[in-house]
């Protein structure tokens, strides 16, 4: 087997680039070429794209993984993806072995099989996507000093500057519609168990699982997020859940700041999402 690897130098857990290719080379695993992932990734990948049989392997965040993903999705090229970032959430839900040696070792035995992506406004959303509350928090925290606390302190202060502007959007789903402050969108079926978003058990069910908090008063809002951080927020009737395949959403303002993959970036309006059906092709996992 040989497969070419698309690694992040700056990754939460990364590994450097010569332990890391003597890491396939101790799995039996040629490594033709390693790639940095950087703005210019899809060039650097693109001799590849051309052999069908052509074995992706990327170790990274889910960041990392979705930039190579957008490049692969609808070709015959195979994504073999890693766990290389902080959190891992689209190698978990894969079944992808969590220790990165066993990881590499069990590519050998593994079949390919396609799974779905999603997409806003064309851009591809391995795990899930948000706007209000989260992405402004990522975007907050950005500014702050690296600390334990940051994460919760940012989430804090970016809940303070939310019910400030109190921003709704328009939800649209088929002939349904609502307003929102919050919203999340999963690629497949995300689980609520008390009161908690789960992981996935398929990546391949063809659906967008919808989360959206539906009153707009700001005291109702913070009375919803108490019961998140308690565990209770499913008995919520503030809470509306959908399970479709496409969905608008719809404001005034021309841009709105999104969350997709635990990144954010300002995406044009109107946003919209719609599943790609089994449109990549994976290695490894169950």
């Amino acid at each position: 087997m040989k497969v070419v690897v698309v690694y992040n130098p700056k990754s939460g857990s990364s590994v450097g680039e010569a332990s890391l290719k003597d890491k396939f080379e101790s799995a039996g695993i040629n490594v033709e070429q390693m790639i940095p992932i950087n703005r210019n990734i899809s060039s650097s990948l693109r001799p590849f794209l051309k052999n069908d049989k052509t074995i992706i392997a990327v170790c990274g965040g889910d960041g990392t993984i979705n930039s190579v993903a957008g490049i692969l999705a609808g070709t015959k090229t195979i994504l073999a993806p890693l766990p290389g970032g902080t959190l891992n959430h689209f190698t978990k839900d894969l079944g992808i072995e969590q220790d990165l040696d066993k990881a590499i070792a069990n590519l050998h035995n593994a079949r390919p099989r396609h799974i779905d992506l999603a997409k806003i406004n064309d851009k591809v959303i391995i795990n899930n996507s948000s706007i209000g509350l989260y992405p402004a928090a990522l975007r907050f925290r950005e500014d702050l000093p690296k600390s334990p606390v940051t994460k919760w302190f940012s989430m804090v202060i970016a809940s303070i500057c939310s019910f400030i502007r109190n921003r709704t959007y328009s939800l649209t789903i088929e002939k349904d519609s609502a307003q929102t402050p919050l919203l999340f969108v999963g690629n497949n079926d995300y689980g609520l168990e008390h009161g908690i978003i789960t992981g996935r058990k398929r990546l391949d069910q063809g659906v967008l699982s919808v989360y959206a908090i539906t009153s707009t008063g700001r005291l109702r809002v913070i009375k919803v997020l108490l019961l998140f951080l308690i565990g209770r927020a499913s008995n919520s009737t503030d809470i509306r859940t959908w399970k479709t395949d496409k969905l608008i959403i719809r404001t005034p303002r021309r841009n709105v700041r999104v969350s997709r993959d635990g990144e954010h970036e300002k995406i044009d309006t109107p946003l919209r999402y719609e599943m790609v059906k089994k449109s990549l092709l994976v290695i490894g996992g169950e």
